[in-house]
């Protein structure tokens, strides 16, 4: 097993990550780690650590080459039967490593494993813990509708969620889907309807939504947001038994993220990559007419209907945490 850590200025939260990782007693576990020629001590951090440990292999980049391309470089470097990927400031429990392992040892026909996770959210007021949806039962089936049908449409964005063969992550070109910083799930979209997977019980992943987060900045949410229905388009061309009304489904999924996403880009009026405009278009004209239209409206529409738009957004936004906080 190969554990895949595409890094950049993680100084904050990586040592802690690779010690926590690194306590698993399994002798054929890797921790990979290509760092994105990172400006803090990251890279020294990371390369005294290798010294201690030679389950921890680590490579920097000459530069910096972007989120997609240095999650590439992770599994490139990865020399397991199977990559599991993690984030930065991402935690994998120990035990959680041991159990999926040895649940492959096992059954070695599975080629995806899909993890429960809970959120660790930092805000002004503190730290929340909120365990998302787990399966008491280990639950499995074969080809990614199916999968899709299982989840409910949800997709293994999360990356310590996702463990799949390598060979399975070779088989595709992910040249297909850099720049939509979702080429992971590109990688599991076009898995044949043979992938046997197999949705593992129980919660040993949690991932954390810091305050300086991507989800905090206007310019990189909705660069993600157009950037998986970008994802979604070049794939469609690609993936095999996912059946017309599951892309539907998969738009809807994301919908309201894609119009605040939308709203947010019109009322702030910073530059966007246009590949990923039309790329979005092309999906949405396909498979989610009604879509379509609410995208087509928010693109022509005037600023400052979009600046209505968006203050109305923040007022029920704060609504509901004046609600919450009364409530407690």
């Amino acid at each position: 097993m190969s554990i895949c850590i595409p890094s950049y200025n993680g100084e904050q939260s990586i040592r802690s990550l690779i010690d926590h990782l690194l306590a698993s007693k399994r002798e054929d576990l890797e921790v990979v780690i290509s760092d994105d020629n990172s400006s803090d001590d990251t890279w020294q951090i990371v390369s005294r650590r290798a010294v201690e440990d030679p389950r921890l292999r680590v490579e920097r980049n000459a530069q910096n080459v972007g989120m997609d391309r240095n999650f590439a470089r992770t599994v490139q470097l990865a020399k397991g039967d199977y990559v599991w990927l993690c984030g930065q400031d991402d935690m994998i429990e120990p035990e959680g490593i041991e159990r999926v392992m040895a649940a492959l040892d096992s059954d070695p026909g599975i080629d995806f494993v899909f993890m429960n996770h809970a959120k660790r959210e930092l805000t002004a007021e503190g730290e929340t813990l909120t365990p998302g949806p787990a399966t008491e039962e280990g639950v499995e089936g074969f080809g990614v509708e199916s999968f899709l049908q299982h989840t409910g449409n949800l997709l293994p964005t999360f990356l310590p969620t996702y463990l799949i063969k390598r060979s399975r992550w070779n088989a595709v070109s992910i040249e297909n889907y850099l720049g939509t910083c979702y080429c992971q799930v590109g990688v599991f979209l076009e898995q044949p309807e043979a992938l046997h997977w197999y949705h593992f019980p129980g919660t040993h992943v949690t991932g954390l939504q810091p305050l300086d987060g991507w989800q905090s900045n206007a310019a990189a949410y909705t660069r993600i947001a157009l950037g998986h229905f970008a994802m979604l388009w070049r794939a469609r061309a690609r993936a095999i038994g996912v059946a017309d009304a599951r892309w539907a489904g998969l738009c809807l999924k994301q919908g309201r993220r894609l119009i605040y996403a939308l709203i947010l880009w019109r009322h702030k009026g910073f530059s966007l990559d246009t590949g990923l405009v039309e790329d979005t278009q092309a999906l949405l004209k396909a498979v989610s007419p009604t879509l379509a239209r609410l995208f087509s409206a928010l693109v022509h529409s005037p600023r400052f209907v979009s600046s209505a738009l968006y203050t109305l957004v923040g007022l029920k936004r704060r609504l509901r945490t004046f609600m919450t906080r009364s409530a407690s």
